[in-house]
């Protein structure tokens, strides 16, 4: 058995090594444009290498059931897909008794707000139900607070930095861009990500110069995600935040 002396140490060396691995950024407050902005400046300095490596997104606010990175690459392997995006609204904290392999979330469906869709939420189901899944099963949503995959969906299909101001709207234009991209998206068997829901608004949005500034990028972001849905893409204005070549917008609509 290590002494005391030894166990301290490796300790010290394996905080050192985990710590070395870890990066973090901040933005001055007054830089910050929403979420979907946030995400896509993390987009461009995430470090993103390796063929097999995985990613996880998430939103603020979130924890974990035990065991959660080991469960999260067992659904995904059951996919048996290499383009699979497992995405799902987490569960809720409080909700952490049901977590893990008791329940799942099911996402399909889209409302309007504001002319832009929605993704419907989701129940959350038990796996001890007859109906429940063996595997992960395929939707058409996206959802921003929970999104795991092989990082190259990251690479590909970057969140779009130009969406400033914007809540209602990223998730559909990363699924459909992930989609025409050729990645497939489904639902989790298993709710390994839980988010605290307790004071989830956008009420602290504000732009601290002039107002209308917020008001023009926030109208500019509106047109942006409603000109790539309407199939109105020109890539000298979307780039690499356009629609892929591996399926259409119209396959999607049908889908």
């Amino acid at each position: 058995f290590p002494t005391r002396r030894s166990s301290d140490l490796e300790e010290t060396q394996c905080a050192t090594a985990i710590l070395a691995r870890i990066h973090a950024w901040t933005i001055p407050l007054e830089e910050g444009k929403g979420p979907v902005h946030q995400r896509g400046l993390l987009s461009e300095r995430a470090q993103l290498s390796g063929e097999g490596s995985m990613c996880l997104s998430t939103d603020s606010h979130m924890s974990f059931v035990k065991a959660w990175d080991e469960l999260m690459l067992e659904d995904w392997t059951l996919a048996n897909n290499e383009f699979a995006v497992l995405s799902a609204y987490p569960l809720a904290t409080w909700d952490a008794s049901i977590a893990g392999k008791k329940s799942y979330i099911n996402l399909c469906g889209y409302s309007l707000e504001d002319g832009i869709p929605r993704g419907a939420t989701g129940a959350t189901l038990f796996n001890e139900d007859e109906n429940t899944p063996d595997k992960p099963t395929l939707t058409m949503n996206w959802a921003a607070g929970q999104s795991f995959s092989r990082c190259h969906a990251e690479r590909n299909v970057p969140v779009d930095k130009e969406l400033k101001w914007l809540f209602t709207g990223e998730e559909v234009d990363r699924a459909v861009r992930l989609w025409t991209h050729g990645y497939d998206l489904y639902n989790p068997t298993v709710n390994a990500v839980l988010h605290n829901y307790s004071n989830a608004k956008q009420s602290f949005w504000n732009h601290p110069g002039d107002p209308s500034i917020m008001d023009e990028e926030q109208q500019a972001s509106k047109h942006r995600i409603k000109a790539l849905l309407a199939g109105e893409q020109v890539d000298e204005d979307f780039g690499t935040f356009g629609l892929g070549d591996q399926r259409t917008l119209k396959d999607y609509v049908a889908w």
